[in-house]
């Protein structure tokens, strides 16, 4: 099969991409990614924590690829198109990943009373797709929020809290006769 120049380059520049965009992590610091002003859509971080908000464009695909935003082996948000969800988080650096056949991994530095917002894309993979997640500001969010559905952070049993069993004396059942 024959290609022209026009075609080679943009096969070229889509495979530079791909390579670039397919490995490794980004590193943010809290002042180029984080905004003062939530979207409308999204309340104020309370004073004493940050939230980071995942979101992904909706988009149709025949066979759905979702994936989870994790940190440190915990389930945090579930990357389903169309949607997003916030995450309600300690002031400090986070390490977030979302992986399929490669790992992609964003570490952010969260301030207290600050949102951040983090878009979640695909890029294409060699078997199969790979999620990528990078910062955005909350413009980025805002353009596409009408469009977009909320999602509830996830729970995991890790992290949920572990339901306090009494000490009170079990009494024997009276026999019937």
């Amino acid at each position: 099969m024959k290609l022209n120049n026009g075609t080679s380059l943009a096969l070229a520049a889509a495979l530079g991409l791909l390579i670039t965009s397919a490995t490794g992590a980004a590193n943010v610091s809290a002042a180029s990614a984080s905004t003062s002003v939530p979207s409308g859509i999204i309340s104020p971080a309370p004073s004493d924590k940050g939230q980071v908000v995942f979101f992904r464009k909706p988009m149709f695909a025949i066979v759905p690829f979702n994936w989870i935003v994790r940190e440190e082996g915990v389930e945090i948000c579930e990357m389903v198109a169309g949607t997003y969800c916030v995450a309600t988080v300690e002031p400090g650096t986070h390490n977030y990943e979302v992986h399929s056949e490669v790992k992609n991994g964003l570490t952010l530095e969260v301030d207290a009373g600050e949102t951040y917002y983090v878009l979640g894309e695909i890029s294409l993979g060699i078997i199969v797709n790979r999620p990528n997640i990078l910062p955005v500001d909350n413009f980025k969010f805002d353009a596409m929020s009408a469009k977009l559905k909320p999602r509830a952070a996830l729970v995991t049993p890790a992290a949920a809290p572990v339901a306090e069993q009494s000490t009170a004396p079990i009494s024997p059942t009276p026999a019937v006769n």
